[in-house]
């Protein structure tokens, strides 16, 4: 039993989990306008987290067909686990998060809902239509913000919104630069992503544009008066970064630089959507900078433990 528990430990991808933790936990924050009580913070960062990983067995579950030929060494194609096993874990995880995040928040509960309803269509075979594929995963990383703001506060008003559409538009370019890692596997198993399509370089591109999009929303705040002018520079500093990311794919468009590019972007966005609570009245900067640390600084140790390998397709040929 624990050996099972740890495999699907392993399925969830740890790592993955601590943006949707960053982003209901900054939830909390930016609707209370400040720290709420701890019992509140906890479940606004955790149940968006605990979503995140059914999701993630469930894209498994939807997608076993695919690693089987792609990925053979993940949990269920090499048989660790039983596809019954998955579904009634992914399953059992979505309703228990639903039911006990109705008892603080009903609005709460049914974005839990519609993040389920999106993260079964992504996996089940929308994360390879391209943009509307990318904007479909970002909306899904955003609901998380709306189901911490819902938990801590019980309303959603117009700064959440605000950073409800920079949190789509940034994730959807890093949901499209996460693309580049499987450029070999999605090419042998004729996906329709955007790289597929139009190339490396126009993917680049579309990721460029998106990514200056999202910076321009991440000032939105700013300049509407909903924060203070004290967050903005990281915003500025995550899409430096986002650029060398994209460099690097740009030239030497590897499997291997694909997994580099993405670790370049999950690194700053972490940061990037913390940076928002540097902007309330009153808030502690050095609050934002040691929950930045900690989400970031975890998210990085399980990349290193415990990480999906890059993947090359032999040519068989």
């Amino acid at each position: 039993m624990i050996k099972k528990m740890g495999v699907f430990f392993e399925m969830t991808r740890p790592y993955n989990l601590f943006v949707p933790g960053a982003v209901g936990f900054c939830g909390a924050i930016l609707a209370y306008g400040g720290f709420p009580p701890l019992d509140l913070l906890l479940m606004a960062t955790l149940f968006p987290a605990l979503l995140w990983a059914a999701g993630q067995l469930i894209n498994d579950y939807l997608n076993y067909e695919e690693d089987s030929i792609g990925k053979p060494f993940l949990p269920l194609p090499s048989g660790r686990v039983s596809k019954q096993e998955v579904m009634l874990v992914s399953v059992t995880t979505f309703l228990l998060v639903v039911a006990i995040t109705a008892r603080y928040s009903v609005t709460g509960a049914v974005i839990a809902l519609i993040f389920i309803v999106g993260t079964t269509l992504y996996s089940a075979g929308f994360k390879k239509k391209g943009v509307f594929g990318n904007i479909l995963f970002g909306a899904m990383v955003a609901s998380c913000l709306v189901i911490g703001a819902s938990i801590s506060a019980g309303k959603i008003n117009e700064l959440i919104y605000l950073v409800f559409f920079a949190i789509i538009v940034n994730h959807s370019s890093q949901n499209l630069v996460g693309t580049f890692k499987d450029l070999e596997v999605d090419a042998k198993t004729r996906a329709n992503t955007v790289i597929q399509i139009k190339g490396v370089h126009v993917s680049i591109l579309y990721a460029l544009a998106i990514s200056t999009l999202a910076l321009i929303l991440s000032l939105a705040p700013w300049y509407f008066g909903y924060l203070n002018i004290n967050y903005v520079l990281i915003p500025f500093c995550a899409y430096l970064f986002q650029m060398r990311a994209l460099g690097l794919f740009y030239h030497t468009p590897s499997v291997k630089n694909g997994f580099e590019a993405l670790k370049m972007y999950r690194t700053a966005t972490i940061p990037l959507y913390l940076s928002f609570t540097a902007g309330l009245p009153g808030f502690s900067i050095m609050a934002t900078g040691l929950s930045a640390l900690v989400f970031t600084g975890l998210a990085e140790l399980f990349q290193e433990l415990i990480t999906e390998l890059p993947v090359k397709i032999k040519n068989t040929g």
